[in-house]
C-alpha cells in the first residue's frame, strides 16, 4: 500500500522522473536483477497480452550460484544484446507499459532511488543514474537539502547502517560534512583534509593517488562488470607505450563544483557517517578517498580515450557509481586505503 510521510530529500529530488527510453544506459543493463519467490511468481502470473505473456516467459531464469533462495528466487534473463526481455525498441518496459507501475518488480519500481526511515525519513537518488547526474549539474549551487510529504509505493524499506545511530548524531554529523564540502574557498582536496581534522582522522593523502588508485582499479575489475565495462579506456591510457595525449580534469571548468556536489549526494546516498556495517569514521573517510581517487583514475583515462563531453563525463562517473554504491565497495576501498 502507499506509505505517505514528510521526507528530507535533495532540492533536485522533486525534478526527478525517469528518462525512460531515452537513457543511454537503463537501470537493468548489465546487472544480475533478482527478484523475490513471491515477486516472481506474481509477475509472471500477470494477466496480459498474447505479445507480453511471450516476453514473460523468457525474460527470468532460476537464480544460481548460489542457489534460489525465497529472498533470491529468480534473474533477469538477459538477451543476446545484454537487454532485459521486456525492454522494447524504444527502451520501454513493456510490463510497465501494459500494465502499469504496481505490475513492475519492486526493484524497478523503486531504483534509482534510496527511501529509508531510519534513523530518519530520507530519499534521494544514485550517482548511478545518469539523470541524477544531470540535474545535480544543472547549476552551481551549492547541494542543499529539503522535505516535503512523499507518497512512497512501497512499505519495505531500506535500513542502512546508521539506523543503529542517534538521529540527532546521524544529522549534525552529515550537516558538519556538507558545511566543510560546500567551502568553495578550498580545493576538494584541501576540503577532505578540513573533513579529516574536524572528525579527529588521519589518512595517508586526502584523495588517493593515481598509482594506487590503479592498483585498487585492477583489484575490483575481476568481479565488477561495471568497471569492465572501463577497462578498455584504463588499458589504453595507462600503458607505458600509450602515445594517447594526457587529459587533466582540472581542465574542466567548475570540476570542484561538480565534485562537491557528486561527493554530497553519495554521502546522503549512502547514509554517511555509518555507509557500512562496522564503520567508523576512519573507514567512511579512507572509503571518500578511495572513491574520488578511483574516479580520477578512470575518468581521465575514459575522456582522453573517447574525448571530453559531459555525456562522456556523466557516462564513466555512473558506470563508476554502479560500482561504488551498490557493492561492498565502502568496506573493501577502506581496507585497501589502510592496509
Amino acid at each position: 500500500m502507499p506509505y505517505r510521510h514528510t521526507f528530507t530529500y535533495p532540492e533536485y529530488y522533486p525534478r526527478f522522473s525517469c528518462k525512460c527510453g531515452d537513457c543511454r544506459a537503463t537501470c537493468c543493463h548489465g546487472w544480475g536483477i533478482a527478484l523475490s519467490q513471491d515477486e516472481y511468481f506474481r509477475v509472471i502470473g500477470t494477466e496480459c497480452s498474447p505479445e507480453l505473456r511471450r516476453r514473460l516467459d523468457v525474460a527470468f531464469r532460476p537464480a544460481t550460484n548460489p542457489a534460489p533462495t525465497p529472498e533470491r528466487y529468480a534473474l533477469i534473463s538477459y538477451n543476446w544484446l545484454g537487454k532485459c526481455p521486456l525492454q522494447n525498441e524504444e527502451g520501454l518496459c513493456t510490463l510497465h507499459r501494459e500494465c502499469g507501475e504496481e505490475a513492475i518488480p519492486e526493484i524497478c519500481r523503486r531504483y534509482p532511488r534510496c527511501v529509508r526511515v531510519l534513523p530518519t525519513h530520507e530519499c534521494c537518488t544514485s550517482n548511478a543514474c545518469e539523470y541524477t547526474l544531470e540535474l545535480l549539474w544543472e547549476n552551481d549551487e551549492p547541494f542543499r537539502l529539503a522535505s516535503g510529504e512523499l507518497e512512497i509505493y512501497d512499505e519495505d524499506f531500506d535500513a542502512p547502517a546508521a539506523a543503529v545511530m542517534e538521529r540527532e548524531e546521524y544529522t549534525k554529523t552529515r550537516s558538519e560534512a556538507f558545511e566543510i564540502l560546500s567551502d568553495r574557498t578550498r580545493t576538494v582536496e584541501a576540503r577532505l583534509g578540513v573533513m579529516a581534522e574536524r572528525f579527529g582522522v588521519k589518512l595517508p593523502y586526502n584523495i588517493m593517488p593515481t598509482g594506487k588508485a590503479g592498483e585498487l582499479f585492477s583489484h575490483l575489475v575481476r568481479t565488477s562488470g561495471a568497471l569492465s565495462e572501463i577497462m578498455p579506456e584504463c588499458e589504453a591510457y595507462y600503458d607505458g607505450k600509450s602515445e594517447i595525449p594526457r587529459f587533466s580534469l582540472d581542465s574542466v571548468p567548475s570540476i570542484d563544483v561538480y565534485m562537491e556536489k557528486l561527493l554530497c549526494n553519495h554521502l546522503f546516498y549512502k547514509a554517511f557517517p555509518r555507509s557500512f556495517e562496522g564503520s567508523d569514521m576512519v573507514r567512511e573517510l579512507a572509503a571518500i578517498s578511495a572513491a574520488l581517487g578511483l574516479h580520477r583514475y578512470v575518468s581521465e583515462a575514459y575522456l582522453a580515450v573517447r574525448g571530453w563531453s559531459f555525456d562522456n563525463f556523466v557516462d564513466v562517473t555512473a558506470k563508476l557509481f554502479r560500482m561504488i554504491e551498490h557493492s561492498r565497495f565502502d568496506d573493501t576501498a577502506a581496507r585497501f586505503v589502510l592496509c
